[in-house]
């Protein structure tokens, strides 16, 4: 059978591939991961009856609650994380097998993953320790079932939201929004976890109606899937159709152009980071990462002394280290490519800079605006820290980054990724933090509350009028001392 045939052929990629043999370290890191995870679900579902128990609820109806909930973030976790799996199916298409068996497979293979594992670790025993003795086996066997449609439902939405992400990152606000809406529900009177309960009511009492509408659901759902992916399942499709290039030209934009070579390297870059995964899922994960930071930093201003107030503050001062963590790698594939070209590389580095200055700023200004209002944060202190990112936390990530040689596929989630990570990430990480608040602390115990500030904000701008020269003098010269061994490591399957 042609599903033998692709079973075979999987495993067989599996334990033959390099990338496998030369990164067996973080093979290892994900399955103790995961096996934590499994640990920590087995733990929770074990003392389920006794957790619900202690609230003073039903039980039942306290674990129903959640239901919507927790299938609203499972839908959002599965378009960050769960992908088609890998089967490498293009080359499938130069023989005659018949493209929808191909995605047949893909798509059923695809609900072996741990969102449809784990919950039932929990799940199974609420069912055994609590609902089987209050509503008897036949109905907590519908339940099951009906907990059952609804995961199935979320991981074929999850493949065709992340079919259409590929396309368009604006469809990230589907699930985004439903969480959103699910909260706003809360703040008008309508409480999501009364429709919870109320679903959780209805898988148990096996209502037909709500079964049945699952299950249209995920047979609607599958052939749309099916067949959007149908439709973009050729080896020339991008090409044919010109859908790359189109989307996401701005070579031509007046606002790049105008600044000569710079602006064209700047251009390539924007190119490079919006069509490729794991760079549009940096992006993607930089607007998350700074409402996380500004919640936690604006619950410091609260409960927090002033050091974590500052702490917070350069973290989101440096948002385009995110960025600058992998400068040089982003083009690690094709890295071979750019060396041999006669390339101005002090602009082709400088053109790095600016698109990281630009992140920084483009981040900064949201949260610079929120967190002086709420929590009437000192505006110099802020501003300084920007400045000091722009100056000499970019001169550090530039030079550390020209010690990176590990190689990243672009191709590859951005999510559980640690590949092209090195000792300089970490080196990086100490640094851009521990820099200025080493520096304020200094000076606010030697002078006063305005000198650490002051000074912070004097490195930033003498790094800041000198880019031009440190780039050419120190980055550029520790650049090509460098370019052979980086090339080796880019050359590697794995790092």
């Amino acid at each position: 059978m042609i599903i033998n045939s692709f079973l075979s052929h999987h495993w067989k990629s599996f334990v033959r591939n390099e990338k496998w043999r030369r990164n067996i370290a973080s093979k290892i890191l994900y399955t103790i991961l995961a096996l934590y995870l499994v640990l920590v679900s087995f733990m929770f579902g074990s003392n389920i009856d006794k957790i619900l128990g202690s609230v003073g609820r039903n039980p039942v109806e306290l674990f129903n609650s959640i239901l919507v909930w927790y299938f609203a973030v499972d839908l959002l976790l599965r378009c960050f994380f769960q992908s088609l799996p890998v089967i490498h199916a293009l080359p499938y298409l130069q023989f005659k097998i018949k493209k929808s068996n191909i995605l047949n497979y893909l798509i059923a293979s695809s609900f072996w993953n741990l969102f449809n594992l784990i919950p039932w670790l929990f799940i199974v025993p609420f069912v055994i320790k609590v609902l089987i003795p209050a509503y008897g086996l036949p109905l907590s066997f519908a339940y099951l079932f009906g907990i059952l449609l609804i995961l199935l439902n979320n991981n074929v939405l999850s493949l065709l939201l992340g079919f259409l992400i590929k396309r368009n990152i604006i469809y990230y606000l589907f699930p985004i929004g439903l969480i959103v809406l699910l909260s706003a529900f809360g703040r008008i009177g309508f409480s999501a976890s009364k429709v919870s309960i109320s679903l959780g009511y209805h898988l148990i009492h096996a209502n037909a109606l709500v079964l049945l509408s699952f299950i249209v659901s995920i047979t609607a759902l599958f052939l749309l899937t099916k067949k959007l992916l149908l439709n973009a399942f050729y080896l020339d499709s991008n090409i044919k159709e010109g859908r790359i290039g189109k989307r996401f030209d701005v070579l031509n934009m007046e606002a790049f152009s105008s600044m000569k070579g710079v602006g064209h390297y700047m251009a390539l870059e924007l190119n490079l980071l919006l069509r490729n995964k794991r760079s549009r899922q940096m992006l993607a994960m930089i607007p998350f990462l700074l409402v996380y930071l500004l919640f936690l930093a604006l619950k410091a201003s609260k409960d927090q002394g002033q050091f974590m107030r500052m702490f917070f503050v350069a973290f989101l001062s440096g948002i385009g280290s995110v960025y600058g963590q992998f400068i040089f790698s982003w083009e690690s594939s094709f890295f071979d490519g750019i060396i041999t070209r006669k390339i101005d590389l002090s602009k082709y580095i400088k053109a790095k800079y600016y698109f990281m200055s630009a992140l920084s700023i483009l981040g900064f200004i949201p949260v610079f605006a929120v967190y002086t209002v709420l929590a009437k944060a000192n505006v110099l202190t802020m501003l300084s820290f920007l400045v000091f990112s722009l100056g000499v936390n970019n001169f550090v990530i530039i030079l550390l980054g020209t010690y990176n040689d590990g190689r990243i596929d672009l191709s590859r989630s951005q999510y559980f990724n640690y590949q092209g990570v090195g000792g300089s990430q970490f080196v990086l990480t100490f640094v851009i933090m521990a820099l200025p608040l080493g520096i304020s602390a200094l000076m606010n115990y030697l002078f006063n509350t305005i000198a650490g500030p002051s000074i912070i904000a004097a490195l930033g701008l003498i790094f800041i009028f000198s880019h031009d020269w440190w780039l050419k003098r120190i980055i550029v010269p520790q650049f090509m001392r460098r370019k052979y061994r980086n090339l080796e490591g880019f050359r590697k399957l794995s790092s």
